[in-house]
């Protein structure tokens, strides 16, 4: 058996390089900062196999047959795990003479209790095919033995292909560490972007015709009543990592501005677990890391705008009605939309020097755990169960949010929008801890919180509309104007008095933690 521990990248679609000029630009950066003992290229073909139930990616395996140079080899790989776009995976390699795997060949401690390779040897099909020229880099850097390899060509399902053009830096002996200073120096060089996307992941969905979808929600964080504080931390930052990596998938596949907001969401997490736990993980440890999510949020600050825009340029929920026989406004709204991404352009940002370096240096401080150098950590808290800190984090929250929506004042628009950062931040501690919790008792607590941000939303959305119909730019006749400011005036004041009486419901409820 091998572990896998390698860092993946793609590489930018609108780089100024094509393939030969990535290549010499690998080689220059391998003369000047490292040993280079062997570089080759060849051919792989890769045939993937599962049962029509697709029983091994429900395991999170992958088996496939690759031939090179005329010689096949099966390999399978069981679940391991991925933060970050750094994949840690066992993987088992067998030589075999034909071009189907032979499950039996395997060792049988891979298989799960109740799992029978016999069964499956009967059912595994080939599914999808990945087909690329790797040149492949065998190097010193840093005392420490890598592969960096470059992967051209594509995966290829039922008559539909997706290019395959990226990078990977494995491990082969050493220090981890030396991985992530080498792709510090290749974002340095060229336009990348790290990912969690695997060649099998792609191809299951070539195979499907599924296309990635936005989350239904920023679910509780996976924690056990046993867990510990520290443990608790690193499972938070990779939630929240995981969360805003994926959505960028989502939002290069499909453009959807609510894929930025959710990347943002998961951004925020992560702000908010190193606050939350600052006294435990102190807060200089994590300074630098702060300060780049920091400049980070900032650049996702046009999103909430962009999907105002979006919701009033598509005529959807509240604005349905009203809007839908509007078309010279929800035309602007689109227009506007579109301004607002090609001005910020997220997909630049993605591939940027600064953007990866961030996930980097983040990946390598949660790998390292970096907070440990520090010599005023305590050990015993550290260990100490996640148990014995949940209810005063959500207390606190709690406290936040009350002083931020006194229950006995009566609430604005622009109260609601002042509030909204109190009320995330509470919302973000229940994602952080709510998993130690009855989840009925969670969800039935927040259900009216969430609504009451929804609303907020939506508020958010009648003031750029109305601030638009009020602009001199709008060339609506007046009577049409005034009509649909009257109309969104009275919207938004309906919209506040069910806010009201959800607020007022909400904050006489006794909190789960508290039971």
């Amino acid at each position: 058996m091998d572990t896998e521990i390698e860092l993946k990248f793609f590489i930018a679609p609108f780089t100024d390089k094509n393939n030969h000029q990535v290549i010499q630009a690998i080689d220059t950066l391998l003369e000047q900062s490292a040993k280079q003992l062997q570089k080759s290229t060849k051919r792989l073909v890769n045939t993937y196999f599962d049962t029509p139930q697709q029983a091994l990616r429900q395991l999170d395996f992958g088996l496939r047959v690759r031939t090179v140079d005329g010689q096949s080899e099966q390999t399978i790989k069981t679940a391991g795990t991925v933060v970050g776009g750094l994949h840690k995976r066992p993987e088992y390699n067998v030589d075999i003479d034909t071009q189907r795997p032979d499950l039996s060949l395997f060792p049988s401690k891979i298989w799960p209790e109740l799992i029978s390779p016999y069964d499956l040897q009967q059912e595994i099909k080939p599914l999808f095919t990945t087909d690329f020229t790797r040149t492949k880099w065998e190097l010193i850097f840093a005392d420490t033995q890598l592969e960096l390899v470059l992967d051209l060509g594509a995966v290829e399902a039922n008559d539909d292909k997706q290019d395959i053009r990226e990078i990977e830096i494995e491990l082969i002996d050493g220090d981890v560490r030396a991985i992530f200073e080498l792709a510090n120096l290749l974002t340095e060089q060229l336009h990348l972007r790290l990912s969690n996307d695997s060649k099998a992941a792609r191809g299951y969905r070539l195979f499907h015709g599924k296309k990635l979808a936005n989350h239904a929600e920023l679910k509780a964080v996976k924690v056990e009543r046993d867990i510990s504080i520290e443990q608790a931390f690193i499972n938070t930052v990779q939630h929240g990592l995981s969360y805003w990596q994926y959505h960028e998938e989502v939002y290069l596949s499909s453009h959807k501005v609510s894929s930025l907001r959710n990347m943002a969401q998961g951004i925020n997490l992560i702000q908010h677990t190193l606050k939350l736990y600052q006294n435990l993980i102190p807060a200089k440890a994590s300074q630098s890391i702060d300060n780049e999510l920091a400049w980070l949020s900032q650049e996702f600050a046009w999103v909430d705008e962009a999907c105002a825009c979006h919701q009033l340029a598509s005529a959807k929920g509240t604005f349905k009605k009203r809007l839908s026989n509007q078309s010279k406004v929800t035309e602007e709204f689109s227009e506007r939309k579109k301004q607002i991404v090609e001005q910020h352009n997220p997909i630049a940002l993605f591939y940027s020097e600064r953007y990866s370096r961030l996930i980097i240096n983040l990946v390598k401080w949660l790998y390292e755990k970096a907070w440990r150098c520090y010599a005023d950590i305590d050990e015993a808290q550290l260990n100490a169960y996640l148990l014995s800190v949940a209810d005063q984090f959500q207390q606190e929250s709690w406290s936040e949010l009350k002083q931020a929506m006194p229950r006995k004042q009566e609430f604005s628009a622009d109260n609601y929008i002042d509030a909204k950062d109190s009320l995330n931040h509470g919302l973000l501690t229940g994602i952080c801890v709510g998993g130690l919790y009855p989840d009925d008792e969670w969800r039935s607590f927040r259900g009216p919180w969430l609504d009451i941000m929804q609303g907020i939303n939506d508020l958010y959305t009648f003031e750029i509309l109305q601030s638009h119909l009020m602009s001199h730019n709008n060339e609506m006749d007046l009577d049409g104007r005034a009509e649909l400011l009257d109309w969104s005036a009275n919207k938004k004041s309906s919209l506040i008095s069910v806010m009201e009486q959800s607020r007022r419901s909400a904050l006489k409820v006794i909190p789960y933690w508290q039971y």
